[in-house]
């Protein structure tokens, strides 16, 4: 009976990722397409990116790890936000926008220290980081001020991946999750889950495209996509089942981001 759950279980996963694949191939082939007359025009597009005000379980996991070591003598960070960078390809006019392929990596660590009630000193640390493709991204800023165009856009599809790791005294353990079935990446696509995002967008533009873009977004993407239970487990080994908080990562939150084109 266990073997044929585990049989059903395995074709189910096998047919999501024959999914996401065609999905991935139908979005890759409307970028190019969509990409082609503006490849002469492109410009490269470099700059910092920001996520907030989302990923609760991160929260749940941390505070209840520090609940359970009052004799901390450093407390794990209980935030949610990532921070890191991203680099694609674009271009800006004083009317509009686009860009694609716009690949970004966002990160956070948090590390708590102290000595056990058995006299042992430690450290763990947690590392959660995603990286993602932008596929397509247009704005239109039909509102100008001095020098400054204000409008909005759509980033119809993208695909990302979460990673977790963790380290005791310098130990890594890598985190699965509970839909990680090594299927993750393919040929170092991240495909862990597809979002959208709706942004509010402002640039400063000259005559050649050159110049800044800020755009403050909003991801939408799957509910229950990933479990931070395995990560609980590990950090709390002994009281992992009595955590009485959601361990589902959804991956919904705010952004912020500033590019430069040139």
């Amino acid at each position: 009976m266990a073997y044929r759950v585990q049989a059903v279980f395995t074709e189910l996963v096998s047919i999501n990722t024959i999914i996401i694949y065609l999905h991935m191939t139908r979005i890759i082939l409307s970028v190019f397409i969509f990409a082609m007359p503006f490849l002469s025009t492109a410009q490269i597009r470099i700059g910092l990116r920001s996520h907030f005000g989302g990923m609760q379980a991160i929260h749940h996991v941390a505070e209840y790890y520090n609940k359970n070591r009052p004799w901390l003598d450093n407390d794990m960070r209980t935030g949610t936000s990532m921070t890191g960078f991203e680099i694609g390809i674009g271009g800006a006019r004083k009317n509009y926008g686009y860009s694609f392929l716009n690949i970004h990596y966002v990160w956070t660590n948090r590390k708590a220290s102290g000595t056990t009630p058995a006299g042992e000193d430690f450290t763990r640390k947690v590392h959660l980081s995603q990286v993602g493709v932008d596929w397509l991204d247009v704005w239109w800023t039909p509102l100008h001020f001095k020098r400054f165009n204000f409008g909005f856009g759509i980033m119809p599809a993208g695909t990302a991946t979460i990673n977790i790791s963790t380290k005791y005294n310098g130990e890594k353990t890598k985190i699965t999750t509970s839909h990680n079935t090594g299927s993750d990446y393919f040929l170092g696509i991240p495909l862990g889950h597809i979002y959208h995002v709706p942004h509010i967008d402002v640039t400063h533009v000259n005559d050649k495209g050159t110049g800044l873009h800020l755009q403050l977004f909003y991801t939408i993407g799957p509910s229950q996509e990933y479990d931070l239970a395995y990560l609980n487990r590990e950090i709390n080994p002994k009281s992992y089942n009595d955590i009485n908080k959601r361990t589902l990562l959804e991956v919904n939150n705010f952004g912020l981001k500033l590019m430069c084109n040139f």
